[in-house]
């Protein structure tokens, strides 16, 4: 009973009272006295938790006074200092609530001059950011601005806010200032995609025109040719590398196969073979003769040792005889039907275990089920290989570029005959 009449008993403090069982803040400055809280043990207790409530809120002020002196960004401060300031007449405690107030309004004006100071200044340094956007859109350097153009962005948006009115203005003028740039650089850059798509299109026409030459008899004759290329390229205009590389490999390659072929015919001597000199067109006789005996016997590994017999007539090259064009096609079907038959045999052995073993009958059906699913392939490559061809040419400016297209087709066709020819040979054994 006596603790509940200490309670009710009306006590004091410098900046509030007790009455009744609650605690009370007094009024000050045009803040209204009012109830903070209620007493739940004793007087002293109750003045003693309120207190420390208002040593807390005191150390929120100091400590955010102190980051607006300390910090750059004053400005971001400003709604916290309000919130601060605004709470002095609504947070529960017991203190100098009125002496706080007034170092946060004094705190207030000091920030408000520093934020119109600063305002100034932002808008100063945004207008220096147009005008130079300004010079910018006046040079023709679109690359070189282009990254300029970046470095103002990021200047532009690291700055604050100038006015609120003006700001307004200088923001519309910055981003219709970007369009304007990015519209004339993006003419800028068709027009020259444009005139380097142009140029593309002749330095292919020029790499088709150089292909074709590969398939011609005398490479020196070839190579007075390409020479004539080789000028009309350097005259077409630069083009940015990536797009040119594939083209320009191709296109050199060329040149560098006639050279091959140039210093293969300089430098060639005659063979020798069994103690007997013997001429370019002889070795190829005899080469052609070894080709055949591997043809008919098969036997392990004769597509490797073919290579090496496919590399020397390809040193030996073109040579001026009568008898060289038949032996040239003849070579190069057998070598095409000796890398068809090893081919489809691999094939055969790799589906079927013990194949080599099997009786010639057996081996000849199952040869025959994959030379036909290899012609049906090669059917299809063709037929796709003949639609593009047609298109292409078409579409083609270049009335040579039909020699090169054709040169491919044919060399298909070739292959797709061979592997008829195997099969009937395949089918007469049965």
């Amino acid at each position: 009973m006596s603790t509940l009449t200490n309670n009710i008993a009306r006590e004091e403090h410098s900046f509030g009272y007790i009455n009744e069982n609650n605690i009370y803040l007094n009024a000050f400055l045009h803040f209204p006295e009012r109830k903070i809280g209620q007493v739940k043990n004793s007087n002293s207790d109750t003045f003693n938790y309120f207190e420390k409530r208002f040593d807390a809120f005191s150390k929120k002020v100091v400590e955010l006074i102190s980051l607006i002196e300390t910090n750059e960004n004053k400005g971001s401060f400003l709604q916290k200092l309000l919130h601060l300031k605004d709470s002095c007449g609504t947070f529960d405690a017991l203190g100098n609530f009125e002496k706080l107030y007034h170092q946060l309004c004094e705190e207030e004006k000091l920030l408000q001059d520093s934020i119109a100071k600063n305002r100034v200044k932002n808008q100063e340094l945004k207008q220096s950011i147009l005008e130079e956007i300004d010079l910018l859109n006046e040079s023709s350097d679109w690359i070189n601005t282009g990254s300029l153009i970046k470095e103002l962005k990021n200047k532009w948006i690291r700055i604050g806010s100038a006015e609120k009115d003006l700001d307004n203005q200088l923001e519309k003028d910055f981003f219709d200032k970007l369009e304007l740039f990015y519209q004339r650089r993006q003419v800028f850059f068709d027009e020259r995609n444009a005139f380097n798509a142009i140029k593309l299109t002749k330095y292919k026409e020029l790499a088709t025109k150089a292909q074709i030459l590969q398939y011609e008899a005398d490479p020196k004759e070839a190579m007075l040719k390409f020479k004539k290329l080789q000028e009309q390229w350097r005259e077409v205009g630069v083009v940015p590398k990536r797009d040119l590389e594939s083209v320009m490999k191709s296109f050199k390659s060329v040149g560098e196969g006639l050279n091959r072929k140039i210093k293969e015919q300089r430098f060639r001597k005659p063979q020798v073979e069994l103690g007997v000199e013997v001429s370019g067109i002889d070795r190829l006789k005899a080469i052609s003769q070894i080709i055949i005996d591997i043809l008919q016997r098969l036997p392990p590994r004769g597509d490797d040792e073919m290579k090496g017999y496919q590399q020397e007539w390809k040193r030996i090259g073109y040579i001026r005889h009568q008898d060289f064009k038949e032996l040239d096609t003849n070579f190069k079907r057998n070598c095409g039907k000796i890398n068809d038959l090893y081919f489809m045999r691999k094939i055969c052995a790799k589906r079927h275990e013990g194949f080599y073993k099997m009786p010639i009958k057996e081996q000849a059906i199952i040869q025959i089920g994959v030379i036909k699913e290899l012609i049906e392939r090669d059917s299809e490559t063709l037929a796709n290989f003949e639609n593009n061809y047609n298109i292409q040419i078409s579409n083609s400016s270049d009335p040579n570029a039909d020699q090169l297209f054709a040169a491919k087709l044919n060399m298909q066709k070739r292959g797709l005959e061979t592997k008829k020819i195997i099969l009937e040979e395949l089918q007469m054994i049965l």
